[in-house]
C-alpha cells in the first residue's frame, strides 16, 4: 500500500515537473521572436467626395458650435 501511494506521489511530482519545464521553455521562446513594428497609420475615414466641403471647414465648426451656445444659453 505505502508502495502505491508513493508511486503515485512521484507520478504527481514528474507531471508536476514536466510541466514547469515545457511552459518555461515555451515562455522563453515566446520572448525569443522580436515585437514587430507597427506599420503607417490608416488616413481618416471621409465619406465625402472631394470638393464637397468646404476649405474653411474649421471656421465654420467653430461658427456653428458659437450659435448652438448661443441657442443654449437663451433657452435656459
Amino acid at each position: 500500500m505505502k508502495r502505491v501511494i508513493l508511486l503515485i506521489r512521484s507520478a504527481v511530482c514528474m507531471a508536476i515537473l514536466v510541466t514547469v519545464i515545457l511552459s518555461s521553455s515555451a515562455a522563453r521562446g515566446w520572448d525569443q521572436h522580436p515585437t514587430p513594428t507597427p506599420g503607417p497609420s490608416p488616413t481618416a475615414y471621409d465619406p465625402y467626395p472631394p470638393g464637397i466641403l468646404p476649405s474653411d471647414l474649421d471656421s465654420e465648426i467653430a461658427r456653428v458650435r458659437g450659435e448652438v451656445e448661443f441657442v443654449a444659453v437663451t433657452t435656459t
